[in-house]
């Protein structure tokens, strides 16, 4: 039992550190405590893996999970000196303006394009080639913009659709509190984000800062950088109607971005689930997949 609450406290110690124990390196592990601990005469003991999986099963704290992949250049900037500094802004702005929870927003787009349900591996005799599996092209992208406040309340937000002309399915989805606007190339240009910054992002901050009775109040908004960010004269309406814009630092924002932690993953997951398309279809019948799967998810 020594043994065992040794190897279980020295996992925890690993795991907290920001070490990725693979059942490999937990045999290893397990195998030099257990040497360590053993009496001097007897001989090395070899830990084979199985005894890595019994031992995670008898304790019921311990999880076997797939790693997320993340970019070296963005675990580079995910650290507490990075952030550290941009906290300590939002902190200052904070303790001068004293923003109201309904008056602090995170504005961010999320792509709408499902993956190719094709991508699973294939069993075959290792004296056969893998064959080839037909897969309809690439769906073209299409792009959800919303804007959530820290009480919760959203304001109206808007699909950016690859196409010159909607479907009639997709229409239905228009409503006071979502446009869809036909965007050929399916991102978020700079003509598309001033259209967008103006006429439904800072108008629908000062109707609601009207509502609420904070008219001479300030703003938050949290948005990540981005070159069609850069038309300055933006930035000057939103000054004059006091409304304070922070960036978040680059390649950092799978860490410290509100939407992307979750409302825009609980969203991803409900497409998913609703989502149907055999991978043979057109690119069409994806789009009109995606569709569907967006009436049931999308609010």
């Amino acid at each position: 039992m020594q043994k065992e609450q040794t190897v279980l406290d020295e996992i925890k110690t690993e795991s907290l550190s920001g070490a990725s124990l693979t059942i490999y390196k937990t045999r290893e592990l397990i195998e030099n405590i257990v040497n360590d601990l053993k009496p001097e005469s007897t001989p090395d003991v070899n830990v084979s893996a199985s005894i890595s999986y019994y031992f995670i099963k008898r304790y019921p704290e311990l999880k076997t999970s797939k790693p997320k992949i993340v970019e070296a250049s963005m675990l580079s900037v995910s650290r507490q000196q990075v952030l550290k500094p941009l906290y300590d802004m939002f902190y200052g702005f904070h303790q001068t303006n004293n923003f109201n929870n309904a008056l602090i927003y995170n504005v961010d787009e999320s792509t709408l394009r499902v993956s190719n349900s094709s991508n699973r591996n294939v069993v075959h005799p290792d004296y056969t080639k893998q064959n080839f599996e037909k897969s309809a092209g690439r769906m073209a992208n299409s792009m959800l913009i919303v804007e959530v406040a820290v009480d919760g309340q959203s304001l109206p937000f808007v699909i950016l659709w690859s196409s010159l002309k909607l479907f009639d399915d997709l229409k239905l989805l228009q409503s006071s509190n979502l446009e869809i606007w036909p965007n050929k190339c399916g991102w978020m240009e700079s003509s598309t984000f001033r259209k967008y910054a103006l006429t439904i992002l800072l108008s629908s901050v000062k109707e609601r800062r009207q509502r609420i009775s904070l008219d001479e109040s300030h703003c938050l908004l949290l948005i990540n950088s981005n070159v069609s960010r850069a038309d300055q004269t933006i930035w000057r309406e939103f000054r004059k109607e006091n409304v304070d814009v922070v960036t978040f630092v680059p390649r950092s924002t799978h860490a410290c971005r509100p939407l992307d932690r979750g409302v825009f993953a609980v969203l991803k997951s409900e497409i998913s689930s609703q989502y149907e398309a055999l991978s043979f279809s057109s690119s069409e019948a994806k789009s009109s997949s995606l569709v569907e799967a967006l009436q049931h998810s999308i609010h």
